[in-house]
């Protein structure tokens, strides 16, 4: 009874009878329908043929299947159990283009994956982008299909992640000391993820790009020493604007800069907001680069200022029913 559980498995992943027109190339297509025993020519004794004595798969029927059980329903209500815990490591310039399920760390050495599909990750698994690796999410998701957080991307020093058209929901970036990030067309993140240029990281955003931090903790986080453009031993051409902070994203997220002083003034803030900086300076005439007039938090707003050192000179005021609060990176 063996052969039929396998027979009915097969079909469940994907295969038909190796008599049916479509069936894969390597296999042995009898002209009908018949039982026969294996020692005969005029069937097969594959496990979808005919045979009493259904014994194998092919080397097709073995990859088609392994392909069902990354892409499409069948990955939501069978285990994979054709795959293991070890690390798919990129080792040749790859293309997905077809929705899968990964159930390991994926490591991008030395060549490049460009992911132009949706990619499902575990909970605690992630990408690396090593160097000489480069990693691009072209106008797809990775995400976790349950919706849960995983644990994102990590681009290590000399690698290159490209983020073109992507939206980011379940996950965060850190971008290391001698990595690059660029980003282009349009980029979303919502929830409290982030991207992290750490310090010796590189940070693109190319110019015209739409840049959406729908919450008070969406937010790019640019930390002290961190640099802007792409590291030049990766001789990429990137139209990146001078300063990414310069960018107004839509939203209620941020794009914290702590290599640059941030002066408010002459502003009324009535959203809350995440205001960060490596100092921070608030009051009616703090900068001569602004018109001279009163800082207000308007009631309902609430305030985040995350800086090394704040002052608030004359002219500031929270209104009743806002709030505000300093914190020190």
């Amino acid at each position: 009874m063996a052969f039929f559980l396998a027979h009915e498995l097969g079909h469940a992943l994907g295969l038909l009878h190796t008599y049916q027109p479509d069936e894969l190339s390597d296999t042995y297509t009898p002209d009908s329908y018949s039982w026969c025993d294996c020692s005969t020519n005029n069937c097969s004794n594959n496990i979808m043929g005919a045979s009493n004595n259904r014994n194998f798969y092919s080397p097709r029927q073995m990859g088609k299947m392994r392909r069902l059980l990354t892409v499409g329903w069948r990955s939501k209500v069978l285990d994979n159990s054709l795959l293991n815990n070890s690390d798919i490591t990129i080792s040749s310039n790859t293309i997905w283009n077809l929705p899968r399920v990964v159930d390991a760390n994926v490591i991008v050495d030395n060549s490049s994956l460009s992911t132009q599909c949706n990619v499902s990750m575990p909970i605690s698994k992630g990408f690396t982008v090593k160097n000489g690796g480069v990693l691009t999410v072209n106008s797809c998701n990775l995400l976790n299909n349950c919706g849960n957080n995983w644990n994102g991307i990590t681009v290590k020093s000399g690698g290159l992640l490209v983020l073109d058209a992507t939206n980011i929901s379940d996950y965060s970036v850190i971008v290391e000391s001698g990595g690059t990030v660029v980003v282009k067309t349009s980029l979303s993140i919502s929830g409290t993820h982030n991207i992290t240029i750490q310090s010796g990281g590189y940070i693109c955003i190319e110019n015209g790009t739409i840049v959406l931090l729908n919450d008070l903790y969406s937010q790019i986080k640019i930390n002290e020493g961190a640099l802007y453009g792409v590291n030049p031993s990766l001789s990429v051409q990137s139209n990146c604007i001078a300063l990414p902070a310069s960018i107004i994203p839509t939203g209620n997220g941020s794009i914290v800069d702590y290599n640059q002083d941030v002066y408010i003034q002459n502003e009324t803030i009535s959203a809350s907001q995440y205001i960060g900086g490596r100092n921070i300076y608030v009051g009616n005439h703090v900068t001569t680069t602004k018109t001279q007039g009163n800082v207000l938090i308007n009631d309902g707003a609430n305030v985040i200022f995350d800086c090394k050192t704040i002052i608030f000179d004359a002219g500031f005021e929270s209104a009743g029913g806002s709030s505000y609060e300093v914190m020190n990176h």
